[in-house]
């Protein structure tokens, strides 16, 4: 199950960092 987790979470992390980085 953890690695279904994973990358959902990094690209929630990626998606919550994208305004912060633009």
């Amino acid at each position: 199950m953890p690695f279904f987790f994973f990358p959902l979470f990094a690209f929630l992390s990626f998606y919550k960092f994208l305004p912060h980085f633009a």
